[in-house]
């Protein structure tokens, strides 16, 4: 009987090219995002900013659309390691590699804004003060899923009979327009109900 390998090849081309295409999509992205950032630190001025304002950023997400090829990178500000809540930017880039637009709302002299650097309340009492607040009530220890730590001392507790998905808490800055900004315990609790999933700052100065 003969034999035809002519389907198999043809796999292994698709699966080829499929191989190959990952790796320039990544140099593509990778470029995009070092054009954007440093398009925003050269041009900070443009957008009301120092650079401080703009010396860490942080990408949230970079990626490229294969119908335009155009590469869309998202960043937020950053202090000292720990975000600043909604001072988010983008930028888009084509498939030449050149900047087509960038967006920054990021928070102008951050820095003189900080009073506070360390947390005075714990990240376990944090998510008590959302749990109290909500009428949950929870065990007397929390259990630790998982402590990733750094600046923004990020923490997940077991989810228990209180939550459907673990606890995660972080610290960021948050505006507050009558206290100005803030450190505070970034909270995200989805409910064993399924009803609600709340994003909450409490503050870590209290």
């Amino acid at each position: 009987m003969k034999k035809s390998f002519l389907p198999i090849v043809s796999f292994v081309g698709l699966l080829f090219g499929l191989l190959a295409s990952a790796p320039l999509q990544a140099q593509q992205e990778d470029a995009a995002v070092r054009l954007a950032l440093d398009h925003l630190k050269t041009h900070c001025a443009d957008y009301g900013l120092s650079a401080a304002d703009v010396a860490e950023p942080w990408v949230s997400s970079a990626y490229s659309s294969k119908k335009s090829g155009v590469t869309h990178v998202y960043f937020n500000q950053m202090y000292q390691g720990v975000k600043v809540w909604q001072a988010t930017g983008n930028a888009n880039i084509d498939r030449e590699g050149k900047l087509i637009n960038l967006h920054a709302r990021f928070v102008p002299n951050l820095a003189g804004l900080i009073a506070n650097t360390a947390p005075t309340l714990t990240a376990d009492k944090a998510v008590r003060s959302l749990a109290s607040n909500l009428g949950v009530d929870l065990p007397a220890t929390l259990e630790v899923a998982k402590l990733e730590g750094g600046a923004m001392q990020k923490i997940s507790f077991a989810p228990g009979e209180y939550a459907l998905e673990p606890i995660e808490v972080g610290l960021a800055y948050y505006l507050d327009e009558a206290l100005g900004m803030r450190l505070a315990w970034e909270v995200e609790y989805y409910e064993h109900s399924a009803e609600h999933y709340w994003v909450a700052f409490v503050d870590a100065a209290t």
